[in-house]
């Protein structure tokens, strides 16, 4: 009988597929065997079961940045330039102004530009990492026609529209 995957000429786009995490259910219809056979042929006659070391699994073509530590980066920034301000106001409410406040004073304007120039950078990073190339909205559109139902993929590309993502053309 034999193993399904190996029989197929497209086996090397089957195991990279299921490396990169696609549904070894669906691709298990699709060649109409079991989710075991499909297990078995990774363990045992995929090109990254003969030496797992030498070829890692391909990420997959569609991947979003990972952003929180952009997001907490920007967090931070805010908190500090919120206190920065809070003390920068406090010290000009004083009636009467010391050398040692108008050193002061200039250091936290010094600190505030600064940190004002830190969260918009981090807001250019969080806004680039929001824009998707037209290859990767292509890709993104194939693996959602691909992995969904006819109703999922309706909701997601819908979600899609009404975000506005901005789709750039490659450079």
């Amino acid at each position: 009988m034999g193993c399904p995957v190996c029989k197929q000429s497209n086996t090397d786009e089957i195991e990279n597929n299921i490396a990169a995490g696609f549904k070894k259910a669906k691709i298990a219809n699709k060649l109409n065997c079991t989710i075991d056979d499909i297990n078995y042929h990774m363990k045992n006659h995929s090109k990254f079961a003969k030496d797992p070391k030498k070829e890692k699994p391909p990420t997959p073509k569609f991947q979003l940045k990972d952003s929180r530590s952009s997001y907490e980066k920007h967090e931070v920034l805010s908190e500090n330039f919120a206190r920065l301000v809070d003390r920068f106001d406090k010290t000009l409410e004083k009636d009467t102004v010391t050398k040692d406040d108008t050193d002061q004073i200039v250091k936290l304007a010094r600190e505030i530009r600064q940190t004002a120039n830190d969260l918009l950078r981090i807001e250019g990073e969080l806004k680039q990492e929001l824009r998707l190339t037209r290859a990767q909205f292509n890709n993104l559109k194939q693996t959602i026609i691909r992995e969904l139902d006819v109703d999922q993929q309706q909701i997601i590309l819908d979600e899609i529209d009404k975000d506005n993502i901005k789709v750039e053309a490659e450079e």
